[in-house]
């Protein structure tokens, strides 16, 4: 037959030593699982920043491709100053205003939408389709490089394209340069 006494009451004790420690480990586990969702939170913007500048620079380099279909369209006569092509000659011969770094395009408040040298994608081919994620079209500008020599007999005149894309947000634009070789019609 079992035992009917009752348990010494030293026994009870530990019951609550085992509630405190619950409770002290929840505040722990609480503590980790706050500071992972920071963490996590944190990565979110990280990535998403690396994104947009990805999707600026794709933006950047649609506008190069559309400069260079711009630039061997046989309608375009390389040695015609009336195309919509910028005179570089001033740039090239200031050596504190390029053109060739960014902080220049920045600080002379190129107007990249609708100024006058500024050409969007789209323009050599005429389709007009909005790239989809970006905040404004890339565009792009034309620059012909000064005369380096050229002779009746050059085959080539050089530009240079400096192409803009910005990516969900204007402030993360991308910059990308490229020079071009334009056959030259010599009219032989």
């Amino acid at each position: 037959m079992p035992s009917t006494t009752p348990l010494p009451l030293h026994r009870a004790r530990p019951r609550g030593f085992v509630l405190v420690t619950i409770a002290l480990l929840l505040v722990v586990v609480a503590g980790l699982g706050a500071a992972a969702m920071r963490s996590a939170s944190t990565q979110e913007r990280i990535a998403g920043v690396f994104y947009d500048r990805a999707l600026a620079l794709s933006a950047s380099d649609s506008a190069l491709s559309d400069a260079k279909e711009y630039l061997l369209d046989p309608a375009f006569d390389a040695s015609d100053s009336s195309m919509k092509v910028r005179d570089g000659s001033p740039l090239y011969s200031n050596a504190s205003g390029d053109g060739f770094t960014i902080s220049d395009w920045i600080s002379t408040g190129t107007n990249w939408l609708t100024g006058t040298f500024a050409m969007l994608l789209g323009r050599a081919d005429g389709n007009t389709n909005a790239l989809a994620r970006v905040k404004n079209a890339p565009g792009y500008i034309v620059d012909r490089f000064p005369d380096m020599g050229i002779t009746p007999t050059t085959k080539f005149q050089v530009f240079r394209v400096t192409a803009r894309g910005a990516g969900g947000r204007d402030e993360n634009a991308a910059y990308t340069h490229v020079l071009s070789r334009v056959p030259v019609s010599t009219g032989s």
